[in-house]
């Protein structure tokens, strides 16, 4: 649908409702939008996904599921029975409800984003993977600590946010940004602090913030239960990618050198 034809129709909606009383015009012009409100449904090797595409983003990640980051769909393909999956920076859900389809796989999604949270929840319970996948509208840092996101909009499916002003390149540019409290935790410190067992499996996908993550997840990183890492790399320069690599290599994993995506990078310990 074109932008003149959408805001056309909008049009039309808020005229017809304009002749009502305000609460009641808004409640029916809510009731259009969730009428509105489409589910796609993606048919997996592993069982069909509905995804909610409520804007432009989510109809992306469900028109490119299978080319956008076809590595990681590999990945969580190998997770192991039983196994415990972290999808830190999960976004809308997309590869956690793909990794909960798996053989008893407990799938924990952190995403700090509050629009994208929504439709990460949403999209939990309409495949009714609420008791296989817990959602926390949290991040991690390097510390623990009360804080605000730093977003360039409000909007499910959104990325490049972070943890301070600093963080964002829109910041550089002059750009204003969204300011959204937020509770982060350092890896170590939550597992500490609720008792958890370390992930067999963590995915981290968080625009840029990957080292400061890193910093406070070394006892995460030396547990005998984490067999996998996938990491964003793309971006990096030469400096800071010598440095992750050393990283993990400090902590015994080796860097599977078998995928073709150039987006993630997966440590594994041998």
């Amino acid at each position: 649908m074109s932008m003149k034809l959408s805001l056309a129709l909008a049009g039309i909606i808020k005229s017809i409702t304009s002749i009502q009383r305000e609460e009641r015009a808004i409640r029916n012009r809510l009731l259009v939008r969730d009428l509105l409100t489409d589910y796609s449904e993606i048919k997996t090797k592993r069982g069909n996904i509905k995804l909610i595409c409520r804007d432009r983003r989510e109809v992306h990640y469900v028109k490119h599921f299978f080319d956008r980051e076809p590595d990681t769909l590999n990945w969580i393909e190998e997770f192991a029975e039983s196994s415990i999956f972290w999808d830190v920076g999960a976004n809308t859900g997309i590869y956690s409800i793909y990794a909960a389809l798996g053989t008893n796989v407990k799938v924990f999604a952190f995403e700090p984003a509050s629009a994208s949270y929504a439709s990460l929840c949403n999209n939990i319970a309409v495949n009714s993977l609420d008791g296989d996948i817990i959602s926390l509208c949290m991040g991690f840092f390097n510390s623990t600590e009360l804080t605000k996101l730093s977003m360039q909009e409000v909007e499910a499916g959104g990325a490049m946010h972070g943890f301070s002003a600093l963080d964002l390149e829109v910041e550089k540019n002059n750009q204003s940004c969204i300011l959204q409290s937020t509770l982060s935790f350092s890896i170590d410190e939550f597992v500490e602090i609720y008792n958890l067992s370390s992930p067999n499996y963590l995915k981290i996908d968080v625009d840029g913030v990957e080292d400061r993550i890193l910093s406070g997840a070394s006892k995460t990183l030396q547990s005998k239960n984490l067999r996998s890492v996938l990491i964003e790399t793309a971006g990096r320069n030469a400096d800071d990618s010598e440095k992750l690599y050393k990283l993990f290599e400090g902590f015994g994993f080796t860097e599977n050198k078998k995928i073709n995506y150039g987006h993630d990078t997966i440590f594994f310990k041998p």
